[in-house]
């Protein structure tokens, strides 16, 4: 028998799923006090998910001087979730986790940071479940942040009637076309963007309502007055 304290430790096997414990210590003198606990055996990694498609995020100069803000689900049914990382060029991001919902915020300032050098950054997820097991790495995608600094531009924008005849480039903003042609005509041509690609090309005439296509080879029916001008977004 031995009075005061004693400090035990024994090696146990725990099977998958859950497991119960069951503690007791007496004293020299019968009492018995009993401890139960319940461990749980978690292998299984956290759910994690990103609200974006593709490999790629784009900013442009405009958003380049705002904050960015992805957002996504990470969760753990189990043993639940411990902190989650995300960062751009070792720039990382503010993270909140809402009920298996998380929202990752990078300033202006860690943008500008991010992006001091080059405008390709990879992004880097990592996280855990409070158990230390990480998020499978087939769940997080390989993505690529660009930074967008150059503007869309167009190609070959050509003018011409139904005939194809009685329309005169007078220069790369000036057109003269016949009055015994009628007033309708296509104007076409290409538009090109070669980071982020082309999102929609926009046309009208005088103060009509704008025309929009989101194929970069565009054209578009325009009927001409005497006194319309042509603009192109």
């Amino acid at each position: 028998a031995t009075s005061g304290k004693i400090t035990y430790e024994r090696s146990v096997s725990f099977a998958n799923g859950s497991n119960s414990l069951y503690l007791r210590a007496t004293d020299n003198v019968g009492n018995v006090k009993t401890e139960n606990r319940t461990v749980k055996i978690d292998v299984t990694a956290p759910d994690f998910t990103i609200n974006h498609n593709g490999n790629y995020i784009y900013i442009n100069k405009a958003a380049a001087e705002q904050s960015l803000v992805l957002t996504g689900t990470f969760k753990d049914d189990q043993s639940g979730v411990d902190a989650l990382t995300v960062k751009i060029d070792g720039q990382t991001a503010a993270v909140t986790n809402t009920n298996g919902n998380w929202t990752a915020t990078f300033t202006k300032d860690k943008i500008a940071a991010a992006f001091t050098s080059t405008s390709t950054q990879a992004l880097t997820i990592s996280g855990s479940n409070s158990c230390g097991t990480p998020i499978n790495p087939s769940s997080i995608p390989n993505i690529t942040v660009m930074m967008d600094i150059d503007d869309p531009y167009l190609q070959n924008i050509d003018i011409k009637s139904v005939t194809t005849k009685g329309v005169y480039k007078k220069s790369e903003t000036e057109y003269f076309v016949g009055t015994n042609l009628g007033n309708t005509f296509t104007i076409s041509g290409i538009a090109k963007d070669n980071t982020s690609g082309v999102q929609k090309v926009t046309c009208k005439v005088g103060d009509a309502e704008p025309q929009e296509t989101t194929s970069a080879g565009w054209s578009f029916p325009i009927s001409l007055a005497s006194t319309d001008g042509l603009s192109k977004d």
